[in-house]
């Protein structure tokens, strides 16, 4: 009897120091529910949707008697827009202007494109020392085949001053780059109205 009683009191005292020091036994972990564990799904990337570009065309067509074809395509690219073109039936080894006009029917093409009334220049002058229209000379190889590439900073298609609907021309001789209004560039033997393309 004394053994018990001795080690109850001995348990006493055992569970008053642990207490006393502020020391608690853990709890039992409880079960995992596996329900209620919470499965992140695999991420699917979407698809990269390429930016929608403005893009434009004109058919060119003869204006007299001389056979000049071909067709200028127009598509903004972050630097402006970007203008190529082939054009046949030219002088061989010959220069051409060619410019946009401010007309909008081959009929009555009117003067080169100038919305800021700038004089005439090259298509590599600051923007405001030359007309918007300013596109330069095609250059035809020995057959009278001419093919352009380049990027104008000032031209237009996605906001006014648009250049779409205004018409392309292609002139009897070169342009000099320099006289106003229209370079001495000579009359227009082809023509094209720039239009959208869907």
């Amino acid at each position: 009897m004394k053994r018990i009683i001795s080690h109850a009191i001995t348990s006493f005292i055992l569970s008053g120091l642990i207490l006393g020091t502020g020391c608690e036994m853990p709890d039992p972990p409880e079960e995992l529910d596996v329900d209620e564990v919470m499965v992140e799904e695999p991420r699917v990337e979407e698809p990269l949707v390429e930016e929608e570009l403005t893009r434009a065309t004109a058919e060119i067509s003869p204006l007299n008697v001389r056979e000049v074809r071909g067709q200028v395509n127009f598509q903004q690219v972050p630097e402006g827009t970007r203008v190529t073109a082939r054009i046949t039936g030219l002088d061989p080894n010959g220069l051409h202007g060619f410019h946009v006009h401010e007309g909008t029917d081959c009929e009555e093409p009117g003067g080169h494109l100038s919305p800021y009334d700038h004089e005439h220049g090259a298509p590599t002058d600051p923007r405001d020392e030359r007309h918007k229209g300013d596109m330069g000379n095609l250059e035809a190889d020995a057959e009278g085949i001419a093919v352009y590439d380049r990027i104008l900073v000032n031209v237009t298609m996605d906001a006014p001053p648009t250049i779409i609907g205004h018409v392309v021309v292609v002139h009897e001789g070169p342009d000099d780059l320099e006289t106003d209004p229209s370079g001495e560039a000579g009359d227009p033997i082809a023509c094209g109205v720039i239009r959208l393309v869907n």
